[in-house]
């Protein structure tokens, strides 16, 4: 799942401090374009919003001083309702097993401190409940 361009891929990880203003600008315009009923519109930019998220909360939930869990989890969120909203159902398995992937490796550091543990606990059940969104829909395709 790929949603942002190899050339802004690039300068954007380069530049956290940029990357948090595009996720900022992408989760609003997703907002927007779920509020006007654009649902593929929203998916592109709360796509971004995710991918930006992935590229700065790195593996075991360390972060920089730009991005935390949280911007993972409100973009993870938003693009899997959307997913699901225009039937997407392949794309939002994915998601969610990546999703599931930071729970697990942030579950295993043990330095973890308590307010990026809360943080997983939020993305663990933001995950069970759009795994739950999910499966009607699955259950009705079959």
């Amino acid at each position: 799942m790929k949603y942002l361009c190899s050339r802004h891929r690039a300068a954007l990880a380069a530049q956290p401090w940029e990357a948090l203003s595009c996720w900022e600008g992408a989760m609003r315009n997703g907002q927007q374009a779920i509020k006007e009923n654009r649902h593929n519109y929203a998916r592109a930019f709360f796509g971004c919003a995710w991918e930006l998220a992935v590229m700065h909360v790195h593996p075991g939930c360390k972060v920089n001083a730009y991005f935390a869990v949280n911007h993972l989890v409100d973009a993870g969120d938003k693009l899997c309702r959307v997913l699901v909203a225009i039937d997407c159902l392949h794309e939002t398995e994915c998601l969610l097993r990546l999703m599931r992937d930071y729970v697990l490796l942030g579950a295993g550091d043990s330095a973890l401190d308590a307010p990026r543990r809360e943080q997983l606990l939020k993305l663990y059940n933001v995950v069970e409940e759009l795994t739950q969104l999910c499966s009607p829909v699955r259950a009705t395709q079959h």
